[in-house]
């Protein structure tokens, strides 16, 4: 159901963790839940970047595509040499260049 008179969000919050073997993200921010996980890190990765885009377009009724802040390989690399609590955050950005 699409949310009355919301606009597309400009960012969406991922929460990243590891629950078990499992790589988990969870959205934060927008209307519903995007809720992936995987025992492989980048198989999570991007499947909640292509589940957010999906998710995204219909809830809000209008295609979105967003990109990640980190590539794959910047954010892997950033959880794995930072304990600190920021390295479970990942920020997407609405691509406004993604259909001119």
């Amino acid at each position: 159901m699409k949310p009355h008179n919301l606009p597309v969000p400009e960012v969406v919050e991922l929460v990243y963790r590891v629950v078990g073997n499992t790589h988990v993200f969870s959205s934060r921010g927008i209307h519903g839940l995007v809720h992936v996980g995987s025992c492989d890190r980048k198989t999570a990765y991007l499947g909640v970047v292509e589940g957010i885009n999906l998710h995204v377009s219909e809830a809000y009724g209008t295609e979105a595509r967003y990109k990640c802040e980190y590539s794959y390989d910047q954010f892997s690399q950033h959880v794995d040499h930072d304990s600190g609590v920021l390295s479970n955050f990942l920020t997407m950005k609405l691509d406004q260049n993604a259909f001119a």
